[in-house]
């Protein structure tokens, strides 16, 4: 079992992973209402957490890996109004093939990801 300094330091890293996400659904949110704003930051964690389980990997881990290629905003947020209304699976699959695919093109190019 974990030290209680190591529990808090995880849940730190958690809370601010989960506020990155809030930051980024209320500034890039097509709506401006803060209902709106509000489902789709549920939706964006909704998305990172199934295909961070599908990957078999943590959601902050996932969450870096997207938010280094602008994946959570081009993605997730942009086609929040389509995404919505896919299933579960649908969407985890999707963000881990949109995903593995930008990340294999900068590899081929060389570039750091």
């Amino acid at each position: 079992m974990p030290k209680n300094d190591e529990c808090c330091k995880n849940k730190h890293y958690i809370c601010t992973y989960y506020t990155k996400i809030i930051e980024i659904a209320m500034l890039h949110s097509s709506q401006s209402a803060s209902v709106v704003d509000s489902k789709v930051m549920e939706f964006v964690i909704f998305a990172i957490e199934s295909a961070a389980q599908k990957l078999g990997i943590p959601a902050p881990t996932l969450y870096n890996r997207l938010e280094k290629l602008n994946l959570i905003r081009q993605y997730l947020i942009s086609g929040y109004d389509m995404l919505h209304t896919q299933s579960r699976e649908y969407i985890a699959d999707t963000l881990i093939e949109a995903l593995e695919n930008w990340e294999a093109h900068y590899k081929e190019k060389g570039e750091p990801v």
